[in-house]
C-alpha cells in the first residue's frame, strides 16, 4: 500500500464518520496483516483519538510501518501517539513521544507536521503543570497551522487555549477563543471538533455563571457525540454533572457523574474519570460518607492528572463537611501549593476557601479576601456571591449573607447545596427552622440547619415515612393508607411497625428532646401529619408563593415580577428526582412542574417588554434546558434575540429548535417568521 501523504484538508474519515464507521475502516485497512504507512496510520488514529477512542487509538498508532520513508507521516504519528498518551494520564510517555514528533518534524521542516508537534508539546507541559510551556507551544503551533493554511489545526488550537484558559480562570478570554473555534468548526463541517469547541464553550458559559446556556451547550455536545457514537460522550456527562452540581441538583449530578465514569473507564480517558470521581464523592456524601471518601482514595491513587487538584479539594470539602478539620486543612494546604505550581486561578481560590473554613479570626478573613480578588479577576458571578456568603458568614453580617444567598438563587443555584460538600454546606443556613424538609431537587431533611446523613435514619422506611408525610403538606393521612403505602398491606404486624417508625421519626427531628411528641408530628390511634406551623416543606412553600404570585400577575399587580421571581428562585429541581418510580409521588410532581413552567413563562412575558426585553432572555433559555420541545419558548427566545441586535445567538437557537423539531417529525416554523 502507498503511503498516502497528508493533506492540509481534514480527511474525509475525520468529518463525518461515526465511531463504527472508523473502526470498519480500520478493520478493512489491516486485513491483510501488513503495517500501514505512518500517515495512514495517523489519520485513522487521529480520527479515533477525537472521538475518544483512546485505547483503539493506540493500537492504530502501534499498527504503524516504522521502516517507512515517510517523515511527515512518522512525525505526525508520534505527535498523535503523545496526545494519546496524554489522555491516558500517562506524562511519561507523553513527554517522550512529543520530544520525538519535535524532532522528527524540524528535520523535515513541514509546517503541519510542526503544528501537531507543538500541540504534542502543549498537551505534555499541561500534565506536567508547566502552563508557561503549555503557552509557549499552542503559540509555537499556531503560528505552523497558520502559515500551512491549516483550518483543522487552527480549530483545535483556539479549543485548546480556550481550555487552557478556562483552567486558569481566565474566561471571558477562553471565549474569545472558543467561539472563533466553535464558528471554525462549523465552516469546516468537522463534527466530532465541532462537539469538542461546543463542550468547551459550553464550560466556559458554566464558570461565567451562565448556568442554562451551560445546560443547552452541554446538550448539544453530547448529542452530535451520540451521534457519532463517540467515547467522548463521557466528557459531556461530566460537564452536565457539573452543571447539575452547582446548581445544588445533587441526585442529578450523581446520575451524570455515574455515566462519566463508566464511559471513561472503558475508554480509558483519565480527563473524565478523575474528576467525575472528585464529583460523585462531594454531591453523596451525606448518602454514603466512607463512599465518598473511598472514592477520593481511590482518586488520589491514580497517576497525577489535569484533575489532580479537583480531587484534593473534593478530599478537602468532605473531610470539613464531616467535621475532620485538621485533614481538611492539610489537604487545603496541598491543594493551595499544587493549584499555584499548575497556575490553577479556580483551584487556588477555592483552595483558600478551604483553608478560611477552617480558620478562625484575621488570617481566615485575609483568605476570603485573597480568594474574592481571584474570583473577580475570573469574572466567575457565582463564585462571587459564594465568597460574599463566606464573608458575610464570618463578619456576622446576616442581612449582607441573605442578600448573596438571594442572588445566588438568582444565578441558579438552589438549596440542594445542604447536600453537597463544598462552602455552603459547610457553613449550614444562617438562621435555620428547627426542621425543614427538602423534597425539591432531592430528598433531604435538616435539623437545626444541618442535614441528616443516611446513617441517622436507621431505617429506609423511616424516610419513606416522612416522604409521604411532607407530600401531603400538613394533610392527615391514615395509619392505614401509610401501612398500604410503606408495607403493601395494614396488619396488626405493619400497624406495630408503624407505631415503631413514628417513634423512631420523632427522635430524629428532635434528637435533644426539647419539645412535646406532637410538636413536628402529630399522630392519634386514626391519623398522622405533619405540623407545618412548627416544619416548613420547601414544595409547599414554593406553591403557595407561586400560587400567590400568578394571581398578582393575572390582576396585572405592580409587584407580581417580583414576587414571580421569589416564587421561581423557591424552585430547586425535580420533585423527589431520586425516587421517579413512586407512583404517590408523580401527581405532586407533575402539578409542580406545570406551576414552575407557568410561573416562567410569566416573568418571560413581563420581561419581554421593553426596556426590559434582554433580560427574559435567560429565563427562556432556562425554560428550553428543561423541556427543549417548548416551540413557544423558541419562538420567543429567537425574536427577542434578533430584536436585541444578537443574531449570531439567534440563528444557533433557531438551529437547536429545526434539531429539537426534526426529532419530533413537525416542521420548523420558517426563521423569517419566527422574526
Amino acid at each position: 500500500m502507498q503511503a498516502t501523504p497528508p493533506t492540509n484538508d481534514p480527511h474525509p474519515l475525520l468529518v463525518h464518520a461515526s465511531v463504527e464507521d472508523l473502526h470498519q475502516l480500520v478493520s478493512r485497512l489491516r486485513a491483510d496483516g501488513d503495517p500501514l504507512p505512518p500517515s495512514v496510520a495517523w489519520q485513522a488514529g487521529y480520527a479515533l483519538h477525537l472521538h475518544g477512542s483512546f485505547n483503539e487509538a493506540a493500537e492504530v498508532y502501534a499498527s504503524a510501518d516504522e521502516t517507512a520513508d515517510d517523515p511527515i507521516g512518522r512525525a505526525l504519528l508520534r505527535a498523535g501517539q503523545s496526545a494519546t498518551a496524554w489522555a491516558r494520564g500517562d506524562a511519561e510517555a507523553s513527554r517522550q513521544l512529543a520530544d520525538i514528533a519535535l524532532d522528527l518534524a524540524t528535520e523535515c521542516d513541514d509546517q503541519r507536521a510542526l503544528g501537531y508537534a507543538w500541540v504534542a508539546q502543549a498537551l505534555t507541559a499541561a500534565l506536567e503543570g508547566d502552563r508557561d510551556a503549555n503557552q509557549r507551544a499552542y503559540r509555537r503551533a499556531l503560528d505552523h497551522a497558520s502559515r500551512g493554511h491549516d483550518q483543522h489545526l487552527t480549530t483545535r488550537i483556539h479549543n485548546n487555549l480556550g481550555s487552557l484558559m478556562n483552567e486558569e480562570g481566565r474566561h471571558r478570554e477562553a471565549l474569545t477563543h472558543l467561539t472563533a473555534a466553535v464558528s471554525l468548526a462549523e465552516e469546516i463541517g468537522h463534527l466530532p471538533l465541532l462537539a469538542l469547541t461546543t463542550f468547551n464553550w459550553a464550560e466556559t458559559t458554566l464558570r461565567l455563571g451562565l448556568l442554562d446556556e451551560a445546560r443547552t451547550a452541554f446538550d448539544d455536545a453530547h448529542r452530535i457525540w451520540q451521534d457519532l457514537g463517540s467515547p467522548l460522550i463521557a466528557i459531556a456527562a461530566l460537564g452536565e454533572a457539573e452543571t447539575h452540581r452547582i446548581r445544588g441538583a445533587a441526585a442529578q449530578a450523581a446520575a451524570h457523574y455515574r455515566e462519566a465514569i463508566e464511559l471513561g473507564q472503558v475508554h480509558d480517558n483519565q480527563q473524565a474519570v478523575i474528576p467525575a470521581i472528585a464529583g460523585l464523592a462531594r454531591v453523596t456524601v451525606l448518602d454514603d460518607p466512607k463512599g465518598a471518601e473511598r472514592l477520593l482514595d481511590e482518586a488520589m491513587d491514580r497517576p497525577a492528572a489535569l484533575g489532580h487538584v479537583a480531587v484534593v479539594l473534593a478530599a478537602g470539602w468532605v473531610a470539613l463537611c464531616r467535621g475532620r478539620h485538621e485533614r481538611a486543612a492539610e489537604l487545603g494546604r496541598r491543594a493551595e501549593s499544587e493549584a499555584g505550581h499548575r497556575r490553577d486561578s479556580r483551584g487556588l481560590a477555592e483552595a483558600l476557601e478551604l483553608l478560611a473554613l477552617c480558620e478562625d479570626g484575621p488570617q481566615a478573613r485575609g483568605r476570603l479576601d485573597e480568594a474574592a480578588m481571584i474570583w473577580e479577576r475570573t469574572e466567575s458571578a457565582l463564585d462571587q456571591a459564594c465568597n460574599l456568603v463566606l464573608r458575610a458568614r464570618i463578619d456576622g453580617d446576616r442581612e449582607g449573607e441573605e442578600h448573596e444567598r438571594a442572588r445566588l438563587r438568582a444565578l441558579g443555584v438552589r438549596e440542594g447545596h445542604v447536600r453537597i460538600a463544598g462552602p455552603l454546606m459547610a457553613i449550614g443556613d444562617p438562621e435555620p427552622p428547627a426542621v425543614k424538609i427538602h423534597l425539591l431537587g432531592g430528598f433531604t431533611v435538616q435539623v437545626d440547619g444541618r442535614a441528616v446523613a443516611s446513617s441517622q435514619w436507621q431505617s429506609r422506611k423511616a424516610r419513606e415515612l416522612v416522604k409521604v408525610l411532607a407530600d401531603r403538606a400538613g394533610r392527615p393521612v391514615t395509619r392505614e393508607e401509610l401501612c398500604d403505602l410503606l408495607w403493601s398491606g395494614a396488619d396488626s404486624t405493619t400497624r406495630n411497625r408503624l407505631s415503631v417508625l413514628l417513634s423512631t421519626v420523632r427522635k430524629l427531628l428532635d434528637p435533644r428532646r426539647q419539645h412535646a411528641a406532637d410538636h413536628f408530628m402529630y399522630s392519634d390511634r386514626d391519623v398522622v401529619r405533619l405540623d407545618l406551623a412548627h416544619v416548613v416543606v420547601d414544595a409547599a412553600d414554593f406553591e403557595s408563593r407561586a400560587r400567590y404570585a400568578l394571581d398578582r400577575a393575572a390582576a396585572d399587580a405592580p409587584d407580581a415580577l417580583g414576587l414571580l421571581e421569589d416564587a421561581a428562585e423557591r424552585y430547586s429541581g425535580t420533585y423527589l428526582e431520586e425516587d421517579p418510580d413512586l407512583p404517590w409521588a408523580e401527581p405532586t410532581r407533575e402539578a409542580l412542574r406545570s406551576t414552575y413552567r407557568q410561573v416562567q413563562w410569566e416573568i418571560a412575558e413581563l420581561l419581554s417588554r421593553p426596556p426590559h426585553s434582554h433580560r427574559a432572555v435567560p429565563w427562556l433559555v432556562g425554560m428550553l434546558a428543561d423541556d427543549p420541545y417548548d416551540e413557544r419558548a423558541h419562538g420567543r427566545l429567537v425574536r427577542l434575540l434578533t430584536a436585541d441586535g444578537r443574531h449570531g445567538e439567534a440563528r444557533r437557537y433557531y438551529r437547536y429548535y429545526c434539531e429539537r423539531m426534526a426529532e419530533l417529525n413537525v416542521e420548523p416554523v420558517a426563521l423569517a417568521d419566527l422574526r
